[in-house]
């Protein structure tokens, strides 16, 4: 089946608004943007597979609270220190491994979206852990993700838009209306990242 969710990406032309965060980061619930109408003057729907809330919740819950782990492992977590940070990267590592894994490029792009942005949800591990080295190495791999495989695929490989045999507007980057928001999403994404990280080089090379 052609089973949808979605995302609310901010428009990049919605109006100023002092209150709140740009992304909708919560996919199963009732957006709490403070202070930014759910309207879509402010937002616009990014259609996705809809496997990606299932992703994405199993993923947030395992990064944030170790669930699926040992006790020892989720009472370690819940200190919020250095060594949380440290059982975060390793989490971090063993969810991206397994997303990479995943063969069909649906089912994929849904393990590595949920992945980014659970981290960048979650990311004080980021500076508080004892192997920066390791984090830089980590981020910059779910970078090359993006830029060497998913976003090389096509919209409909991709599992991107509502799918209903409608073609989609295309902007003057040649980027259909789907494809702009998944970009504008990464682009949220990576700036969450670069909190912490030099680059978060997810965009593709531009073709000549």
């Amino acid at each position: 089946g052609n089973l949808k969710c979605y995302t609310l990406v901010k428009r990049k032309d919605a109006p100023d608004n002092d209150g709140g965060e740009s992304d909708d980061s919560d996919v199963d619930e009732e957006d709490e943007d403070e202070g930014i109408p759910q309207t879509p003057e402010y937002f616009q729907p990014l259609w996705l597979p809809k496997g990606f809330t299932e992703h994405y919740s199993r993923i947030a819950c395992h990064l944030s609270s170790g669930e699926g782990e040992c006790r020892d492992i989720q009472q370690r977590l819940e200190k919020g220190n250095t060594d949380s940070g440290n059982i975060k990267i390793e989490l971090f590592e063993y969810e991206l491994q397994y997303a990479k894994k995943i063969q069909t490029t649906t089912e994929r792009l849904c393990a590595i979206l949920a992945l980014s942005l659970a981290a960048s949800n979650d990311d004080y591990w980021m500076h508080d852990n004892e192997n920066p080295q390791k984090v830089l190495r980590l981020i910059k791999s779910l970078a090359l993700v993006w830029r060497n495989d998913l976003l090389l695929k096509d919209d409909a490989n991709l599992g991107i838009g509502i799918g209903d045999g409608m073609e989609e507007e295309v902007d003057g980057d040649g980027l259909t209306t789907s494809r702009a928001l998944l970009y504008q999403y990464l682009g949220q994404i990576a700036t969450s990242f670069e909190n912490h990280v030099k680059k978060f080089q997810w965009k593709p090379v531009a073709k000549k």
